[in-house]
């Protein structure tokens, strides 16, 4: 049985940012500039109130803008990447249970290739990467970098955080930083080789 590799989707294989701020322009006419993003709870943001955060993030949950969220230039090549190297790709996103459909759908119109896909509450990641088994995972929130390694351990080929403005201040010992996914798929295999567990 291959290993299996999880990734988040939103902010590591998908650059759904551009859709928020569109959003974000629609509803409020703010254009949101990420560099002044230091948490992803939007209610933080200049100009923003606790209620237009919330209402924010409900209206990007009824994936009205999904269809306009592009791939990062860089999520094929990861993806092809783990595929190469005999991994099996786990994407477990937060998005909400309704979204399933959109997103598979989504994943196959843009070419991305995996395994299996989950629709997890973000509190619940790390239940389900402990479930399966999974080796190594990418993502881009540090509450959930967070969680994994505290109820999971240092994964066998390790975690990472993709670097983005809301996870600047933070850094915790075992979670590696990455400029972008590509560069976590190129430590997992890396660390695999070294490791002396390829099957290639």
């Amino acid at each position: 049985m291959k290993e299996l590799i999880g990734f988040d989707l939103d902010s590591v294989l998908a650059h759904t940012e551009k859709a928020i701020s569109k959003c974000s322009e629609d509803m409020f006419g703010i254009t949101l500039d990420w560099d002044k993003i230091s948490s992803y709870d939007f209610a933080t943001y200049p100009g923003y109130t606790k209620e237009m955060g919330d209402a924010l993030l409900k209206e990007i949950e009824t994936g009205k803008y999904l269809d306009s969220v592009r791939l990062y230039d860089c999520a094929h090549p990861a993806l092809g990447k783990v595929w190469s190297s005999d991994f099996d790709i786990c994407i477990i996103t937060s998005r909400p249970d309704h979204l399933f459909v959109p997103t598979v759908r989504w994943l196959d119109r843009h070419g991305v290739t995996y395994d299996r896909v989950y629709l997890k509450k973000s509190a619940d990641k790390h239940k389900l990467i402990s479930e399966l088994d999974i080796k190594a995972f990418v993502d881009d929130r540090f509450d959930i970098v967070e969680s994994i390694r505290k109820n999971c351990g240092l994964l066998v080929y390790g975690i990472y955080m993709v670097d983005q403005p809301w996870n600047r201040l933070h850094n915790l010992e075992g979670v590696c930083r990455v400029k972008d996914v590509e560069e976590a798929v190129d430590k997992i295999i890396n660390r695999r080789n070294e490791n002396g567990t390829s099957t290639m």
